[in-house]
């Protein structure tokens, strides 16, 4: 059995910040006041920290985020205050929390005078061979440049750079977390909320889009910065969590490239090719019925002219119908469930290369249980009770469920 030095108490996916979160805030106080006797692991995406501006300091996001929820600030002061500990490892919505500063704030918030009681791991925990970690490092669209380089609100994952970007800016939060959207499925929302504002919210996404776009393109430097810089680190936090250099390098191998490292990723990601696709439909259309009218009134008196319009039209618009059949008859939604499989996948391979006898991981927001791999789904978004994971000293683990208060 895995053994660990103490009992843990592990969730994932809380999601809280200054616009929202109350209500789980209040049922995730109510359950650490349940077990003062565990190590409460918090395993990312606690904070929705990407809701702001990449401009605004970590310490002072990491303040606004979690200041108003004063029941569970309340609840976690008093777990840390005597022997118990709390340990986070950031997802990408809270990557900032490893930000130094992020962690002194942190420390100064819980009134933790011990550094040990309360600690911020960039990549992973483990406890005896208990492995924890968010799992956004596996799914391209929200992994990070590196998991041991400095976060970069700049140049981060594309699932983070647009809620970062363009949810937070246009008050968009009702596509916050909607991964699973295609680009006809975000337009038709977009109308069906805001109607005739839609067209303006529409064109701030499609600029938004562009700019990641671009950036793919020409921030090369700053993705070789970040390995780099990643890879310094790597024996340090090896030694740090009793793992073999050579087990973080097999499990480096297999990571997925972040969709927001390739230019051609990107671009498909969002749908650009079915944009243009679109858009030649759309214009080949215009095209006939402007070249229909234009003849029907004499506006066009060379046979000719209405025939090279006329051709033109048919052209875009079969060159964009017939675009849009295939690709969307070969994968209507790139993103579908995939991460489900990737995280099942990944969590094997940590197993094998670290000899972890249970893997532990959140972010899809999918439960899964597995003899030695257990995704705890979203605490803060459940489809049924709040999922939690208890580990007790001898490595024996039991999933619960906490019922909202």
């Amino acid at each position: 059995m895995p053994f660990v030095s103490e009992p843990l108490l592990i969730l994932s996916d809380v999601h809280l910040s200054r616009r929202y979160g109350s209500e789980v805030a209040r049922d995730l106080a109510q359950l650490v006041r349940q077990h003062p006797d565990c190590e409460i692991l918090l395993a990312g995406d606690v904070l929705d920290l990407t809701l702001d501006p990449a401009a605004v300091p970590a310490d002072a996001s990491v303040t606004s985020a979690l200041t108003p929820h004063v029941t569970l600030v309340e609840a976690l002061r008093d777990h840390v205050r005597g022997p118990g500990r709390l340990t986070l490892v950031p997802g990408n919505h809270d990557a900032c929390l490893n930000d130094p500063s992020a962690v002194l704030q942190l420390r100064r918030l819980l009134d933790a005078h011990n550094d040990q009681n309360v600690q911020v791991l960039p990549w992973f925990v483990r406890r005896g061979t208990v492995h924890i970690e968010h799992g956004h490092l596996y799914d391209p669209d929200c992994a990070p440049n590196h998991p041991l380089a400095d976060p970069n609100p700049s140049h981060e994952g594309l699932g983070n750079a647009l809620m970062r970007r363009f949810v937070a800016p246009n008050g968009a939060f009702c596509f916050a977390h909607q991964n699973q959207m295609t680009m006809a499925a975000g337009i038709a929302k977009a109308f069906a909320e805001w109607g005739p504002r839609a067209p303006w919210v529409i064109a701030n996404y499609m600029h938004t889009a562009l700019t990641l776009w671009a950036e793919a393109t020409f921030k090369k430097g700053t993705v070789s910065r970040a390995k780099r810089q990643g890879e310094y680190r790597l024996a340090a936090y090896a030694a740090s969590q009793d793992v073999l250099q050579a087990a973080l390098d097999e499990l480096l191998s297999h990571v997925p490239s972040p969709t927001h490292h390739s230019s051609r990723d990107t671009f498909y990601r969002l749908y650009f090719d079915r944009v243009f696709a679109a858009f030649s439909l759309v214009t080949g259309a215009g095209l006939l019925a402007s070249a229909g009218l234009a003849a029907a009134l004499g506006a066009l008196p060379l046979v000719s002219s209405a025939g090279a319009l006329s051709a033109t039209g048919a052209l875009l618009s079969s060159l964009g119908a017939g675009y849009l059949t295939v690709s969307v008859s070969k994968t209507k939604n790139r993103y579908g469930h995939a991460v489900i499989k990737q995280l099942e996948h990944a969590a094997g391979t940590i197993a094998r290369a670290t000899d972890a006898e249970l893997v532990v991981m959140g972010h899809s927001h999918v439960e899964v249980e597995q003899p030695h791999y257990v995704n705890l789904g979203s605490f803060g978004f459940p489809r049924q009770g709040r999922p939690y994971l208890l580990v007790d000293s001898t490595g024996r683990h039991e999933k619960r469920w906490q019922a909202s208060a």
